[in-house]
């Protein structure tokens, strides 16, 4: 109602390190902390009204309760605010009401801490668990508007590319079959493109795939089957290797190729058995043979013993179903999943065909384990559980020709 906006607008001119966030609609100052605190990046945020002014040693004595109180469990520090620009007698009563508000909450939970005993350890459990569950459902929330943005961007570009078939639509023109199946192939590639973005983030992806990068020589050329979005081909890239990529997902080639990346759109074996004999250095391929029946993964191990040269690398990455961790929460989520691949059923495709120096690589491991106690027999029984519920939840198997 008033010029607040403006006014912090200007200043934000005059001082870098403020930003200021406009919400669309007023919805109440609990929503426009939490929109505030998704955009902040620091550990500690002090919130005021814009009618109230700091003493400038408020923020002193609020932090002194996180940094020199013992008690750990301190999320938030209230104050007792004076607010100062209310002169006529209506708004003393008002500051007066307010601040007499604020006094009977604290005394009241001065009251109620005195009642109960902080150091039950039942409480602390219960409590930190509370606010690990809340902080991870923050971080939820964060992911899935993120997921959303992405979605919404990547819509976007694909129907800015069938503008003209749009168009038509809009002038209620007949549209041919082939523009209804490109339209209705963006929307079903978006789907799954979407479905990816939410279960398999980039940055994550990127982070576990770069450990694969020292198997391959520097400056050698390597075949990325079912490349996706093209994220080890941007690895290979920044870390001196050549790379090619093959995706049947129209979508998933598109956003490569907007990076700049060699892809080509393909059935991944065809291509394959397109490519001369002993000509690559390398073959890689992640979390795509689950998608393969057993005779392709069988064809897929053949063929890339024959395109690759003496000495090439293969290495294919996959769900490790010996985890009941990953196959139930990984491997059941994708609804294209068609082959769970045991380690040394691939261990074995891989030296029938002639591979030698074969082994089995495991990767990422659940941030979830059965807790060990004091006895020494029930942790023995508690390892083996570990071991087959919560072992890696990936598994690679590398060759060489």
């Amino acid at each position: 109602s008033d010029n607040t906006g403006e006014v912090l607008d200007a200043l934000q001119e005059k001082y870098p390190n403020l930003r200021v966030a406009h919400l669309a609609t007023n919805q109440g100052k609990a929503t426009a902390m939490n929109m505030a605190a998704m955009i902040c990046n620091h550990d500690f945020i002090v919130g005021i009204d814009g009618d109230a002014v700091l003493d400038p040693n408020t923020v002193h004595w609020l932090m002194t309760h996180f940094v020199k109180d013992t008690d750990s469990r301190v999320g938030a520090v209230t104050g007792n605010p004076r607010v100062r620009n209310r002169s006529s007698l209506l708004g003393k009563l008002q500051v007066g009401e307010f601040s007499s508000i604020i006094g009977l909450i604290q005394k009241k939970e001065e009251i109620l801490l005195k009642l109960i005993d902080v150091k039950d350890k039942k409480w602390d459990a219960l409590s930190n668990n509370h606010a690990t569950l809340h902080f991870k459902s923050i971080l939820w929330q964060i992911d899935r508007l993120s997921a959303i943005y992405e979605d919404v961007r990547t819509l976007l570009l694909e129907f800015n590319e069938i503008g003209e078939t749009l168009r038509k639509l809009k002038e209620g023109k007949k549209l041919e079959q082939s523009e209804k199946d490109e339209i209705l192939s963006i929307i079903e590639l978006a789907d799954y493109s979407a479905f990816e973005r939410r279960f398999r983030k980039e940055e994550e992806l990127k982070k576990s795939l770069e450990s694969y990068i020292k198997y391959f020589p520097e400056k050698s050329l390597i075949l990325d089957l079912g490349c996706g979005r093209g994220e080890f081909l941007e690895i290979l890239e920044q870390n001196g290797r050549f790379g090619i990529g093959v995706d049947i997902d129209d979508g998933m080639v598109k956003i490569a190729k907007r990076k700049g990346l060699k892809v080509f759109k393909d059935d991944l074996l065809a291509f394959l058995e397109k490519k001369e004999d002993n000509s690559l250095d390398g073959i890689f391929s992640s979390q795509v043979i689950e998608h393969l029946n057993y005779g392709e993964i069988k064809k897929l191990i053949n063929l890339s013993y024959k395109k690759l040269k003496k000495g090439g690398i293969l290495i294919l990455e996959t769900i490790n179903p010996l985890s009941w961790f990953s196959f139930s929460q990984i491997f059941l989520l994708d609804p294209t999943h068609k082959t769970a691949v045991h380690p040394e059923l691939l261990r074995f495709l891989f030296e029938k065909n002639g591979f030698s120096n074969v082994e089995i690589i495991l990767s990422m491991l659940p941030d979830i384990k059965l807790k060990e106690t004091e006895d020494s027999t029930i942790n023995y029984n508690i390892d083996l559980l570990n071991q087959y519920l919560f072992s890696e939840t990936n598994f690679a198997i590398k060759g060489k020709k």
